[in-house]
């Protein structure tokens, strides 16, 4: 884990709005038939940023990626983000064996990071959908969503009551 500020760490290939504290969650959620935990703790992946090198160059992975970390703490010193919003939007996420249960974000100005990119690699480069992972069918492990593509591939929107007093703490 690389500490790159208060509030963002990059830990294994994301780069994270880190120490999230949210209330209102049961330990558990039943979705479909299947029981999810609640995770330990909570974060916002801002960028894939193995995913996003890829998207760059696939020749040159480590060293874009190297650059997009560079990027993002000249970026942090203009915008902070460290500011979101729950939009009260869950998702049910299902990618191979995993599971998930989602809440959907909006971090102002993310979509200027990735702007920042396409512009930088002159490539079209998506946005990552913001979302902090709740629950898990196999504990703490997460789905990685790089697009909104994505999202519409392997997620679903649900509607579960248990969650409707999650609230940041």
């Amino acid at each position: 884990m690389e500490i790159l500020s208060d509030h963002h760490r990059f830990l294994e290939g994301y780069i994270h709005l880190s120490d999230i504290q949210l209330s209102g969650l049961p330990t558990t959620t039943n979705v479909k038939g299947h029981k999810l935990l609640r995770k330990d703790e909570f974060h916002i992946s801002l960028v894939d940023v193995n995913g996003v090198a890829n998207l760059i160059d696939p020749q040159s992975v480590d060293n874009i990626e190297a650059e997009i970390i560079e990027e993002f703490k000249k970026f942090l010193e203009q915008y902070k983000l460290d500011k979101f919003r729950l939009l009260n939007q869950f998702r049910y996420v299902v990618k191979d064996i995993r599971k998930t249960v989602i809440v959907m974000c909006d971090v102002p100005d993310a979509e200027e990071f990735f702007a920042l990119l396409g512009r930088k690699y002159k490539k079209s480069l998506p946005r990552q959908p913001n979302h902090i992972t709740l629950y898990t069918l196999q504990e703490n492990r997460g789905i990685g969503i790089l697009s909104d593509e994505e999202l519409a591939e392997y997620s679903e929107p649900i509607n579960l009551p248990e969650l409707e007093k999650v609230k940041r703490a």
